[in-house]
Parts: C-alpha cells; sequence; structure tokens
C-alpha cells in the first residue's frame, strides 16, 4: 500500500517512475461507450505509383484508374495511400512552381476521379506540391472522396523543400 493511501489519503496513489508512462488519468483505458463502433479492420490500399515527372493530368488519370479498379472490387479499401509527389513525379530541380496547387484544387480533381468510378466513399492519403498563402510547400492531403462527409480532412505542411 502506498503511503497516500496509508495516510487517509483517498487521491491516487503514489506511482514510481518506472510506472510514470502509467500516471495518465486516462489509465487504465476505459472501455468506448456502447453506441461506438470500433473496426478492427481497416481496408487499405497502397497505391505505388511511378508518376510520369511533371505530366499531373496523366498521373492524375492513372490514379483515377486504380479508384476505378478498387471501387470494382467486393469490398472495396476504406483507405487508398499514394506516395509523395504521387501526381507531379519527384522534383529536386525545378518544376516546383509549376506544379503546386491549393489543397482545394487537388481534392476537386480527386474527387471528379473519384465521381467517374460510381464507388463508395473513401478516404485518400497522397503528397503533392501546394501553394498556400503565395508560399510552397511539400505537403500530404488527407481527405474523404465521395458520400455526404465528403471534404478534406488535413493538410500536413513540411517546412522545408528539398529544392
Amino acid at each position: 500500500m502506498s503511503t497516500n493511501a496509508r495516510a487517509g489519503n483517498q487521491s491516487r496513489p503514489a506511482v514510481s517512475s518506472k510506472n510514470a508512462a502509467c500516471a495518465s488519468p486516462f489509465y487504465p483505458p476505459t472501455s468506448p461507450p456502447a453506441e461506438v463502433y470500433i473496426s478492427s479492420v481497416l481496408r487499405l490500399a497502397i497505391a505505388q505509383l511511378r508518376p510520369r515527372k511533371g505530366a499531373y493530368e496523366e498521373n492524375l488519370g492513372r490514379l483515377g484508374a486504380v479508384f476505378r479498379e478498387l471501387a470494382a472490387q467486393a469490398e472495396p479499401p476504406d483507405l487508398v495511400i499514394a506516395p509523395e509527389a504521387a501526381l507531379t513525379g519527384y522534383f529536386l530541380e525545378g518544376g516546383v512552381r509549376e506544379l503546386a496547387m491549393s489543397a482545394d484544387q487537388l481534392f476537386h480533381d480527386l474527387s471528379c476521379q473519384h465521381r467517374d468510378t460510381q464507388g463508395p466513399p473513401m478516404d485518400v492519403a497522397l503528397g503533392f506540391y501546394e501553394v498556400h498563402q503565395n508560399r510552397l510547400f511539400n505537403s500530404a492531403l488527407y481527405a474523404t472522396l465521395g458520400g455526404p462527409d465528403a471534404g478534406v480532412r488535413h493538410v500536413h505542411r513540411k517546412i522545408f523543400l528539398p529544392t
């Protein structure tokens, strides 16, 4: 029994430093409420594209073909992941400024490709060169395509471009 408990203190018992990671008020974890559904399976597709450098429209069409193939499956994935600079190719020597776009424009283009598949909603995560507030970023977009909850969920902007 800890010193705190023996002294009649009903607060949390003292925790040794070796168990400091468990000292959170959220530990031990509690069960989620009954109305929350937690899937034990995440259906994931990794689109390992080999984009043609500088050919945005062509690469977008290739990703659209991946969307069509996935939508035709009996159990389409919940999330499609594509690599950094998936639609432009990776540039170390210029070309970024000409191909950078807003997250909204990328979302629109991806949504059009997804809409054409007539498939169920799916999430997508991919890297792209972004222009945001007149600055260039090597960014990652996470968005939901299709359905009533469609939209950009998050854009992560790296601070330093390799160019």
